[in-house]
């Protein structure tokens, strides 16, 4: 059965609108408005597969990557060199923390870089990882230590099973190809506070310790989801997924120091600069406001929408508010540092603000509430615009600040690789990226995507048809003289075709027809997707009066090194012209006596003028040497 597209276009002369979708698309792209959405290419790493994707907007894919081990529960990033960097790991699917973890980047053209692994008796990178300026890379170390070690720390018995875990921040330093040194370290551990048995360590009030982690929260594993690094401040924010808190602490400090509570650029050593979302955490009674987060973001300072503020992907959102069987996500942004300085105010007992600077909660998507229980993420854009990802259903969406559905992509790769289109998937990937075009690590590089990830998708046809260029001129003809005027969008290159053997690559140029007579003008402007030609004809009516006559007194020699120099002076310039019929200066026809030609390369040109009170023009030839 004829599938049809169902997209609305209002055009008015060449701005057009649109809305393009159907009604049986089951996966890639499902929704655009193109002109809306903001300009990029989504990068993703779906669950169980080796693979690593660039797309553009239309869905097309720009690049791939294959990474030797699936990805698990983990994101992947674009660095400024076009590499990738991607977690990893020989993983057992059914047990998980058991396995072996990996960092591993890649070139642009899927060369190995670097690849680090840690066995699991040494400890267990997830979740995420961070580039840093330096090159060294930020990675979650989930730290092992022994039942005994964690009671005498102050954890309660019946939290602690044969071993106990603990989160840990480390800084690698790669090394060659397949090895790294740990420059640094954060360990939670070493910022424990207790209040059930004042025998073992950390005793304390809670309250009075904030900047400190009560131990008994954790059980056996607290679960740090996410990192983000701020050059700026010199901070590092991440987020505990069982905890329903976000963290921000110094990386100004050194590793002694960062075990301590002094010391560092903000004089707090290790301890938390800031905390957010759940303050019954440091037993104080104050409205939690997140559930099950991840992915904390500083939005850069440069955005004229949030820019300074963090952006979260708060995961269990409206059960925060309606009750425990609300199933809707929220993308909220925080203004906890207005002043930009990394100092973090607090109010009576807990850390500022209050509450949300912003709130997108859509559920009026197609396919239902923008939800996922665990995992995902939202990335703010230059623009305002928002893109979510919903790992667990694979649904990647973009949004604007009033919570309008711009676009909509459902992951089309499952474990076993690509699906057709027709086929349902659901399989997701832990969050996403976007990045623009003028992104350092996308600077040069061939962005011209040719098809689709699936087998087939209507909608990205009638997104690519939208994006082709539109091309249109508007011309004012005097005598034999035409002047053409752009009225295009979306081109890359243009070629004017003149009807006369001529051409022109410049975006307005003046043609002057040597001959009367019927002469149709196209216009070709091509881009990425393609290429779009506007014809029309013209008709040149020229006087009795030839156009072009030759004049050879005009010039005191016709060869020349460095300057035309003109025996009458009361003549208009025209232009210089090759041997193409290409002008090669600009236009001015004013009265001169000398024109520079230093700068032409050697060959033979025409100089086109006219005398000061004739309408016709002349033309004389010239050799530069």
């Amino acid at each position: 059965m004829k599938r049809f597209i169902l997209f609305t276009i209002v055009i008015t002369q060449l701005t057009v609108t649109a809305q393009i979708t159907n009604n049986t698309n089951t996966i890639g792209l499902l929704y655009t408005e193109p002109e809306k959405v903001s300009e990029g290419f989504l990068l993703f790493a779906p669950f169980g597969n080796k693979k690593v994707f660039l797309i553009d907007n239309c869905g097309l894919k720009i690049n791939d990557w294959t990474f030797e081990n699936p990805t698990i529960y983990s994101g992947c990033y674009l660095l400024k060199d076009g590499s990738v960097l991607k977690l990893n790991g020989d993983y057992d699917y059914e047990n998980y923390y058991e396995s072996q973890s990996c960092i591993e980047r890649r070139s642009w053209e899927n060369e190995l870089i670097w690849q680090y692994c840690l066995q699991r008796e040494i400890g267990f990178l997830h979740s995420d990882v961070h580039i840093l300026p330096n090159g060294n890379v930020l990675a979650i170390l989930l730290e092992p230590f022994t039942a005994q070690e964690a009671i005498q720390n102050g954890v309660r018995p019946s939290l602690v099973s044969n071993n106990f875990e603990l989160e840990s921040i480390i800084e690698l330093k790669p090394i060659g190809i397949d090895s790294a040194e740990v420059v640094w370290q954060w360990r939670l551990w070493d910022h424990l506070i207790q209040n059930y048995d004042e025998s073992k360590n950390n005793f304390g009030s809670v309250a009075d310790n904030f900047r400190k982690y009560n131990i008994n929260l954790a059980g056996d594993y607290n679960h740090y989801n996410s990192i983000d690094y701020n050059e700026t401040l010199d901070q590092i924010v991440f987020s505990s997924w069982n905890d329903h808190e976000i963290f921000i602490i110094d990386h100004s400090t050194t590793t002694e120091e960062a075990a301590s509570s002094a010391g560092g650029k903000y004089g707090f050593g290790g301890d938390f600069l800031f905390r957010w979302g759940n303050p019954e955490n440091y037993e104080i009674s104050a409205e939690q406001k997140l559930l099950g987060q991840h992915n904390p973001r500083w939005i850069p300072k440069n955005y004229e929408k949030f820019g300074g503020m963090i952006s979260i992907f708060n995961n269990r959102y409206e059960e925060l508010t309606v009750g425990p069987l609300a199933s809707k996500s929220a993308v909220v942004v925080i203004n906890p540092d207005p002043e930009g300085d990394g100092i973090y105010e607090m109010e009576a007992d807990h850390f500022l603000p209050k509450t949300y600077e912003f709130v997108l909660a859509n559920d009026n998507v197609p396919g239902g509430n923008m939800y996922a229980e665990i995992m995902s993420g939202a990335v703010v854009q230059a623009n305002g615009n928002i893109v979510t990802c919903e790992a667990e259903r694979g649904r990647f969406m973009e949004f604007d600040t009033a919570g309008t559905l711009l676009w909509q992509y459902q992951c089309p790769i499952d474990y076993e690789g690509v699906l057709n289109q027709g086929t349902h998937s659901y399989n997701g990937a832990y969050k996403v990226e976007k990045y623009t075009s003028n992104y350092p690590g996308l600077v040069g590089r061939e962005l011209c995507g040719t098809a689709t990830l699936e087998n087939e998708n209507e909608v990205s046809q009638a997104c690519i048809e939208y994006w082709l260029p539109k091309i249109a001129y508007l011309k004012n003809i005097n005598g034999a003289e035409v002047r053409f005027n752009l009225a295009a969008q979306n081109y890359e290159t243009l070629m004017w075709n003149f009807g006369d053997n001529n051409t022109s690559t410049e975006n307005e140029p003046t043609h002057i027809y040597e001959t009367p007579g019927e002469y149709e003008v196209c216009l070709t402007g091509t881009n990425c997707y393609g290429e779009k030609t506007f014809c029309e004809k013209i008709m040149i009516e020229v006087t009795s009066i030839n156009l072009f006559t030759t004049d050879n007194s005009i010039l005191q020699s016709n060869i020349v090194s460095s300057q035309l120099n003109f025996n009458n002076f009361q003549i208009k310039v025209k232009g210089i012209y090759n041997l193409s019929g290409k002008q090669i200066n600009q236009s001015t026809e004013k009265i001169s006596s000398t024109i520079n030609v230093a700068n032409l390369p050697t060959g033979i040109y025409f100089l086109l003028f006219k005398h000061q009170n004739q309408n016709h023009y002349h033309k004389v030839k010239f050799c530069k040497i």
